[in-house]
């Protein structure tokens, strides 16, 4: 995406809460490669409860970070329309992994799809009921990713997005 305005630094979400996230960084690091170095330089900000989202934002504003990708954790997730009136007020693009945070306002979510989740938990859940033990069970996971873009947002903020990068969504809010 391209951007009318400056910034040369995202920025990301962490639980302060939480202060031993490293396998998520590892995660990251793996998934780069041996010696992966981002090229963008990514401030963490830091909120325990909804409470801190407010300081974390000051922060982000005075590192001039030029983005935010906000973490996978309970806590953002559920409060999806708070950080979506954050990020439209302080015209802070981000990336979120719940569609809500699309739907509320947010430039774009890419997670794992609601529909295919729930539809999972049902299925253990009927396993369950009819005798099956929960420790015999699978662990499995979302194997759908979905991809939400908010264009209303992405006009506000003075962004393009890229033909292909639209194709590619699952919902294009417009």
């Amino acid at each position: 995406m391209r951007q009318s305005r400056g910034g040369s630094r995202g920025g990301r979400s962490r639980r302060s809460d939480k202060p031993n996230q490293s396998y998520r960084r590892f995660t990251i690091e793996r998934a780069g490669g041996r010696g992966y170095r981002p090229r963008v330089a990514a401030p963490c900000l830091r909120a325990g409860t909804d409470r801190d989202f407010e300081a974390a934002f000051a922060s982000l504003l005075q590192v001039r970070a030029g983005a935010l990708v906000v973490a996978s954790d309970t806590l953002f997730a559920t409060r999806s329309e708070q950080l979506a009136a954050l990020t439209a007020r302080h015209a802070i693009p981000a990336i979120h992994q719940s569609r809500d945070f699309t739907i509320a306002g947010g430039l774009m979510s890419y997670g794992g799809s609601f529909v295919e989740s729930h539809r999972q938990a049902g299925v253990y859940t009927g396993r369950i009921l009819k005798g099956a033990k929960p420790a015999d069970l699978p662990v499995q996971q979302v194997t759908k990713v979905e991809l939400f873009i908010n264009l209303k947002t992405a006009k506000t903020l003075g962004l393009s997005v890229p033909l292909p990068l639209l194709g590619r969504a699952d919902e294009v809010i417009e």
